[in-house]
C-alpha cells in the first residue's frame, strides 16, 4: 500500500526500503514511515500520503499533534495541524534513538557513543544526562526519565 500510495499520489516511482513505522499515541487511521531518505505521513482511512521531508532521519518520534526527527542537519519538528517545520537542536549526526515523552516536552536523545541528552521540544538548551546510555524511556508525568547503560544497570533521572 505505501509505495503504490507513493508513486500514484506524490509521482515517485519505485519501490523503497521501509526502515521504521510508528504511529500516534490517539489517532489509529495515522501512520509514519521513514525510509532511507525520507519521512512520510500516511492517512489509512482516506488513503492519502504526505512528504514530510528529504532527508536521512536516524530516527523519529511521534506526539499527538507533531513529528520529530533527527538527521545530519538538526533535530527537527513538524506541525501536524498547521504542517510547518521547525528546527530545535544542532546536528542529529550520531543520534541512534530518540524518544518523546508523553507530553511533548522533551526528547531523550541517545548517540551512538552512548551519550544521553535530554532536548526540550520548545528550543531551549539540550543537557547530558549520562555517557553510556543504551535506552531512555520517560515516566508518564514527566518529571522522571529512567535509563539504562551499557552494564545493564537501570538509573532514574529526575527533570
Amino acid at each position: 500500500m505505501f509505495n503504490n500510495l507513493k508513486e500514484r499520489k506524490l509521482g515517485l516511482p519505485g519501490a523503497v526500503k521501509v526502515i521504521s513505522v510508528k504511529a500516534p499515541p490517539l489517532d489509529t487511521s495515522q501512520v509514519f514511515i521513514a525510509s532511507r531518505g525520507a519521512l512520510y505521513t500516511v492517512d489509512t482511512a482516506r488513503l492519502s500520503i504526505e512528504l514530510v521531508t528529504t532527508s536521512t532521519i536516524s530516527d523519529f518520534a511521534v506526539g499527538s499533534d507533531k513529528i520529530y526527527w533527527a538527521d545530519p542537519d538538526g533535530i527537527w519538528s513538524y506541525n501536524l495541524i498547521v504542517r510547518t517545520t521547525s528546527k530545535i537542536g544542532d546536528s542529529g549526526t550520531g543520534i541512534k534513538n530518540i524518544t518523546l515523552s508523553s507530553s511533548g516536552a522533551y526528547l531523550a536523545a541517545i548517540f551512538n557513543n552512548g551519550e544521553f541528552y535530554i532536548i526540550p521540544t520548545n528550543g531551549e538548551v539540550k543537557f547530558k544526562i549520562a555517557d553510556f546510555a543504551v535506552d531512555a524511556h520517560f515516566a508518564s508525568d514527566d518529571k522522571k526519565v529512567a535509563y539504562q547503560d551499557v552494564s545493564g544497570r537501570f538509573h532514574i533521572y529526575f527533570l
